[in-house]
């Protein structure tokens, strides 16, 4: 939670206020400097003064709180403005900064017209009764009117806890969210895996059962480590010895490769008539 008046900047700041904060005075040609001290004039010229009445103000969105906490006599005014901003990277959900204002002020009060110069940037507007309204200028200069309400410090404390549970609660639902599609997403990698190595195995299953097929049928088998002279997997003959008496045309050394789809390779089975004849049909 951000907490109202901890200072992070500091900020000069000029407010000319309406009656809500006291009786009028007289008009002033001019301000003091910055270093002239803020101890009532004297008798001859200073007004005079009413109570010092503290005034708040918020203004909430769906982004940003900002609370003006006004206080002031007819001859001075001053006050601090607080401000939480949503922020993602926080576990609170909120950033806040805070600022002093205080300065004289610049003529008699007159109506509800105020003006607050906070980091050298001029607010106006209007006091009424039930809140304030002011013009702003934006990043691209023009006046945006901005609305506040009356409240205290605790309504500016509970504004920034709201806000903050809502960032907090869309953090907390977009992690889910992307945590549910990465895992739909592993999962759905994982079944295309899954598939592809069936089909494969599936594939390979197929072309095995060509092969032996193939082989088979011309009166052969699948040659194993036992078949020294073939190359293991390829079909090796199943005749004994060497039935056509040529020399170099034992049927120990017929050996037949296979096609990529399980069929035995046809050159080399007609080459093998000529070189080791009656070894496979």
């Amino acid at each position: 939670m951000v907490h109202i008046g901890r200072m992070l900047y500091p900020v000069a700041a000029l407010v000319t206020v309406s009656s809500v904060f006291g009786c009028g005075g007289q008009n002033s040609d001019s301000l003091p400097s910055a270093s002239t001290s803020m101890s009532p004039a004297s008798a001859t010229n200073s007004p005079t003064r009413s109570p010092i009445r503290v005034n708040g103000y918020l203004e909430t969105t769906d982004s940003h709180v900002l609370f003006l906490l006004i206080n002031g006599s007819a001859g001075y005014v001053g006050g601090q403005a607080s401000e939480a901003t949503a922020d993602w990277t926080v576990p609170s959900g909120m950033q806040g900064k805070s600022a002093q204002f205080n300065a004289q002020l610049a003529g008699s009060v007159v109506g509800s017209a105020v003006q607050i110069d906070l980091g050298g940037v001029l607010w106006t507007g209007q006091i009424t009764v039930g809140g304030m309204t002011l013009l702003v200028p934006d990043s691209s200069g023009r006046l945006v009117s901005r609305t506040f309400r009356s409240a205290t410090s605790d309504d500016y404390n509970a504004a920034v806890s709201t806000l903050g549970g809502s960032v907090v609660a869309a953090r907390s639902s977009a992690t889910a969210s992307a945590s549910a599609a990465t895992a739909t997403a592993a999962a759905g990698q994982q079944r295309r895996a899954d598939a592809n190595a069936t089909a494969i195995a599936v594939q390979r299953a197929t072309v095995e059962a060509a092969k032996l097929r193939s082989c088979v049928a011309t009166g052969g088998h699948i040659a194993t480590k036992a078949d020294t002279a073939i190359p293991e997997g390829w079909c090796a003959s199943n005749i004994k010895g060497n039935p056509s008496g040529m020399g170099g045309s034992d049927c120990s050394f017929a050996g037949l490769p296979f096609n990529g789809d399980g069929t035995i390779r046809t050159s080399a089975y007609e080459t093998s008539k000529d070189f080791y004849p009656g070894c496979f049909n």
